[in-house]
């Protein structure tokens, strides 16, 4: 977790951090993801955003939507 402040993306609000969780579903990955809400609009994100070729990892051939 970190102690920058992250505006944010649809209202400018300020973020404040909500929980972390891991994948537990796939296993896709080991990381610990940070998911952050506005304190305005409550949108929720995952800091530190990851990468397009992070994302594609975390989705295993066998999954389903």
């Amino acid at each position: 977790m970190t102690n920058k402040i992250f505006k944010c993306i649809i209202c400018n609000g300020c973020y404040s951090y909500l929980l972390s969780g891991v994948d537990i579903l796939y296993n896709s990955t080991d990381r610990i993801f940070d998911v952050w809400r506005c304190s305005s609009c409550s949108l929720e994100v995952i800091f530190p955003i990851p990468t397009m070729k992070e994302i594609i990892s975390f989705y295993p051939a066998n999954y389903y939507s």
